[in-house]
């Protein structure tokens, strides 16, 4: 598995209507690095399957070709490729398809409090606006996205009710007098 690709993939909306599906390019190997790096990974998986510690297990290379690289000779680079290539998929785990950045980015969609730039009272709350792959499988960076604006969203709540529900005393005599029948209240409960 790649987790640090140089190649990006990026997506597009098919139309102004909110729910047609977007149209996803992956551009997976549109790096070259990104191919050779599966590669020497590959040959490191077959030069620890040939050990005697994993000859004794019944390691094996499973030698029957690809059908889509049967043309190449068998074990060599080009057929690995060929086969990286052939085999490759993702495990739907995108990030970055709604990135956090500053106003300035070109590339960031949402702000670092979530909300989309130029839609009033849309924020976004997943994976997707993690600006670059993670080394880990995205459910945990899932959670923490979701509990961190459920802090924020609670945060501004709090805040517009206080601001809201503002009481305003006329002297410290009526203040003390308010206090003194919440007492009796809460006691006498």
């Amino acid at each position: 598995m790649q987790f640090r690709p140089k190649s990006r993939g990026y997506l597009k909306l098919r139309d102004k209507n909110p729910w047609s599906r977007p149209k996803f390019y992956p551009n997976y190997f549109h790096h070259q690095w990104d191919l050779e790096v599966l590669l020497e990974a590959t040959k490191e998986a077959i030069r620890i399957s040939q050990t005697p510690a994993m000859k004794a297990l019944g390691s094996r290379i499973h030698d029957i070709p690809l059908p889509d690289c049967a043309h190449l000779h068998f074990g060599s680079d080009d057929y690995w490729r060929c086969s990286i290539r052939t085999l490759s998929f993702t495990v739907h785990h995108q990030v970055a398809t709604c990135r956090m950045g500053p106003k300035g980015d070109p590339t960031a969609v949402v702000d670092p409090e979530l909300r989309v730039y130029g839609v009033h009272r849309l924020r976004v709350a997943d994976t997707s606006i993690i600006p670059n792959p993670i080394t880990a499988h995205t459910n945990a960076a899932s959670y923490m996205v979701g509990e961190k604006l459920a802090d924020m969203l609670k945060a501004d709540w709090d805040s517009y009710r206080r601001k809201k529900t503002k009481i305003v005393f006329e002297n410290e005599d009526s203040f003390l007098h308010s206090l003194y029948l919440l007492h009796r209240v809460s006691c006498s409960q």
